[in-house]
């Protein structure tokens, strides 16, 4: 199995954890077990992989489950495309609500991962 995937399903138990909701909930009910089935691909790039993820988890309506996944996703980007400081990590979390709230598309997210995680 790819470090990638690995990666993606152990800090998702852990922001699951964080938020305090069930990680079987968040993997079974919530969409990410589909989402490695379905859509997860090893040769995407780790902006790729956080792209599609968020707009194949998300709600865009900023409940629970889009905070975990957001969470989710940074910590994601941050272990595997580059960390950056607490500063910018928050003004990038502001950026991605923006989006959330706009028509989600897989380009969007894109351009926001590169942008924000190098």
């Amino acid at each position: 199995m790819s470090r990638n995937i690995e990666a993606l399903k152990r800090i998702a138990a852990q922001a699951a954890s964080q938020c305090r909701v069930s990680f079987t909930q968040f993997r079974r009910d919530w969409g990410l077990e589909d989402f490695f089935i379905d859509h997860f691909d090893e040769d995407r790039s780790p902006h790729e992989t956080a792209a599609q993820a968020l707009l194949e988890l998300t709600q865009g309506d900023l409940l629970k489950r889009d905070q975990i996944v957001c969470l989710t996703v940074v910590e994601f980007l941050e272990e595997t495309a580059g960390a950056i400081d607490e500063t910018a990590k928050k003004r990038s979390l502001g950026d991605l609500k923006q989006i959330l709230r706009a028509p989600r598309t897989y380009e969007a997210f894109l351009q926001w991962a590169r942008a924000w995680y190098p």
